[in-house]
């Protein structure tokens, strides 16, 4: 319309306007499963011929159970050997650059006591190799906002 006024052409301004014209990823909820390693007791059982894994792994979506011949399929598998860096790059990267062009993200974890929840969201430290989600998230969030230092705008964080 020749009649509405263009707005002020502020760093402020520019940095709305690209977060309105940004697409998100497309992506709306998505349910991926990640299986831990078998733990020393765990692989001792199936040693002594306890126990035995009652998963197979045919490919990064599926998940399949010999003993019941059932096939489950999700939007991602990780499998046991998957690494945090694996992890962070299928489940967290998108989401945090959802968020960081305006749209709302969530990363939640489910899942019985035992099968990994911390360590995939926190990991066994904070700066290594297994950090986990939450430390690489705010990772990338604080470079993005170095990096954009030129950028006037307010973060709030909660």
């Amino acid at each position: 319309d020749p009649n509405v006024e263009e707005p002020k052409s502020s760093p402020r301004t520019k940095a709305f306007l690209r977060s309105q014209t940004m697409k998100s990823s497309g992506k709306n909820i998505r349910v991926l499963c990640r299986f831990r390693p078998l733990n020393d007791a765990e692989l001792e059982m199936c040693e002594e011929g306890v126990g035995n894994v009652a998963a197979q792994f045919p490919d990064d979506q599926h998940i399949y159970l010999p003993k019941d011949e059932v096939t489950f399929t999700f939007d991602h598998v990780f499998n046991p050997e998957a690494t945090q860096e694996r992890v962070y790059e299928i489940v967290g990267k998108e989401t945090i650059n959802d968020v960081l062009n305006g749209y709302n993200g969530t990363i939640f974890a489910y899942g019985q006591t035992g099968s990994g929840k911390t360590f995939t969201m926190f990991g066994h430290d904070l700066y290594g190799e297994y950090r986990g989600l939450i430390p690489r998230a705010s990772e990338e969030i604080f470079n993005h906002v170095e990096e954009n230092l030129d950028v006037e705008v307010t973060y709030t964080i909660k």
